[in-house]
Formats: structure tokens, sequence, C-alpha cells
């Protein structure tokens, strides 16, 4: 196994990905291998269990943490950070296009209805609120008889108790994982219209997230316009994109200082979260970052833990900060790394965004 003195630095160079290729290998698969998401989906409606709860880890086995950790990754979906290079349409013959969601500020969960009950959850297992809403299954008013369940991915926006929904898994049963970003957000903001108001007032509301066009206007429109929440970056889908689990490059994530609160200044240090795996530090998608020093920290195997990113030759290296709590879900990308890197060698801006939307490319 190669030392912490051995191992090359990572690179900006070395996290640039061939985005074109990667999006179509990824539409390939969809096409070529179907998942069994209907497996998912249930399991995401099923009873909860009566213990433990998943604020007492600490008290669990090794092996049912390692369960439970692999078991957040697989209800999670990380976005790729990246500046897609069609975001139009024209010219793509894999995708036709992408949308442009400005990602509400708050916390990131899913809404799951099911048994005349509402809940959602968060990435680590525990649950944020419940409440009966008007969604399928998600009263008794509005239970079905074989408890069709209805599964949606959610910010949750403090201010005005509102969940904003970004996507759509099932809506009473009717499975939406295999159908285009394109269907599910016509899908999701038609049948959120149609909802009847509950027949006592809700806690929480559910209204769908804006979705513009990825051309110059409706960048500018998402990145810039009135919206009724506090903006946390902006998520661009590939239109013919099916929904998926775990890292994916149908799903990218542009972030800079004007569209987000939590954007670290050119000076600021970097920092992300890796996870040990096999005596390796590793983002989500199996990236290997070289340690800073020789003398690394003793980790369990699958344990997170937070590192700075320091200079070590042409590239970087990972510097250990501290250990993170359980209820840490997921390291972060390769491509968040990457993402920082390069606005750390050359700031991006909204204009560079506008300038692939409108089909004149970026350096």
């Amino acid at each position: 196994m190669a030392t912490a003195s051995s191992r090359k630095p990572l690179s900006r160079d070395r996290l640039a990905l061939c985005q074109d290729r990667r999006r179509a290998e990824a539409l390939q698969r969809q096409r070529d291998a179907r998942r069994n998401l209907a497996d998912h989906a249930r399991a995401l409606a099923a009873p909860e269990p009566e213990a433990p709860r998943m604020d007492v880890d600490a008290t669990l086995s090794k092996a049912e943490l390692k369960r439970r950790r692999a078991d957040r990754e697989a209800r999670a979906r990380a976005a790729k950070w990246s500046l897609e290079p069609d975001l139009n349409g024209k010219g793509d013959a894999h995708g036709g296009g992408w949308y442009v969601v400005p990602r509400p500020e708050g916390k990131r969960c899913l809404v799951v209805a099911s048994r005349g009950k509402t809940a959602s959850r968060l990435p680590h297992g525990d649950v944020l609120h419940r409440w009966r809403s008007a969604v399928p299954s998600g009263s008794p008013q509005t239970a079905t008889k074989d408890d069709q369940a209805t599964v949606l991915e959610c910010v949750f926006y403090e201010p005005s108790s509102t969940y904003f929904v970004v996507d759509v898994m099932t809506w009473g049963g009717y499975s939406l994982y295999d159908c285009t970003a394109e269907f599910r957000f016509y899908w999701l903001r038609t049948k959120l219209g149609e909802l009847e108001p509950p027949e006592e007032a809700a806690p929480y509301s559910l209204s769908p997230a804006p979705y513009f066009d990825a051309d110059g206007d409706g960048v500018l429109a998402a990145h810039g316009g009135p919206l009724p929440y506090l903006r946390d970056g902006l998520l661009f889908y590939a239109k013919q994109g099916h929904y998926a689990l775990g890292p994916t490059p149908l799903v990218a994530l542009f972030k800079d200082a004007a569209c987000t609160r939590y954007f670290a200044a050119d000076d600021e240090s970097l920092f992300v979260v890796l996870r040990h795996e096999r005596g390796e530090l590793r983002t989500l998608d199996g990236t290997a970052v070289p340690r800073a020093a020789a003398a690394a920290e003793a980790f369990a195997e699958g344990e997170l833990a937070r590192f700075q990113l320091v200079p070590a030759g042409d590239g970087v290296a990972a510097a250990f900060d501290r250990r993170c709590s359980n209820k840490r879900a997921l390291p972060d990308t390769a491509s968040k790394i990457a993402f920082a890197l390069r606005h750390k060698a050359r700031p991006l801006g909204i204009a560079e965004v506008v300038a692939v939307a409108r089909g004149n490319g970026v350096g």
C-alpha cells in the first residue's frame, strides 16, 4: 500500500472528469438495467422500528453502525458539483437540455406519506416533523386501502414552515423513479396544484420549488429573481435523467457567494468530509485523497471526519481537523472538491454559467 509520503497529491487536473461521457453512460445504464427501486420506496414507507433510536448510535455495535451508514447512503442522492457544457440542450445528443432549480436554504429531507400519516426524515434517519398532509396516504382522509405511499424529496424552510418539494419518487403508490425529470417536474407541479386543502389547518405546507429552463434567462431568474425563500445554490437537472440514488452526473450543483450564504470566501480554508475506507481517505464516489502527514489518525472502517485541504506539491492533501458526529450521513463528493479547487484558482461567477447556458462556453 502506498504511504502518505509516496502517494501523489490530489490535483484539479486529476479530479477533472469528462462530463459528457459520464452523462451518456448514466443515461445508457438507466436504459439497459432497471434497479428494483420499488423496494426502496417500500422501505421508506415501512413502519418505524421501536428501537433503537438514531440518536443513540454510540451504544450500537460496529456491525450495526456499518449497516446503518450503508442504509443512509442507499437513501441519499448527491448532486454533482459542476458547470455543464450543454445546459440549454443545443447540440446535446444525450439529454435534450437541463432545468435549473434555485435550491431552498434549509434542512434537506424526505417527506413520506404512508398509512394516513406524514413524516419528514433527515438524511441521517431522524424524524424532523410528523403531521397530516393532503398528499395521498398523508392523512386519514387521503389514505387508501392498499396504503399507496407518497415519497417526496424536500427542503424544509423554517421561516415559513414550508416544505419546498424539489423532486418526487412515488405519488400515491405510482413510482416515478424511472420517469424523466421532465415528466417528474410536470407531474409534481400538476398534482400539488390539484390537492384539496386539509379539513383542519396543517402546521406545515408543501409547495413545489420553482424550476426554469436552463437557458440564459432561466439561469438569471433562478440566480437572482424573486423567490419565497433564501437560496442555497442552483441545482441543474438533466431533463431526460431518471431519479438516481447516490452520486449522479445527471444532477449538478452550482454555488457562488451571490446565491448562497454558505460559500467560502476566496481566502478561506477549504474543508471537506471524507470516509475511512480500507486504510485510505475516500470521497462518497470513491476517489482517494492523500493524507497530509505520514502519522495518520486512527479511524474505524467507514468513519467520517473533516479535513482541511492543504497544498502538497502541485495538488492538495487532507490534514485532519476533527471527527464527525454519527448524525453526519455522507462524505463529500470528488466533484465538490474539484469545484472548490477550480473556484480557488479562478473564481466562477454567474456570468460564466449564463455564457454556458447561451452556448458560448467557458474556458
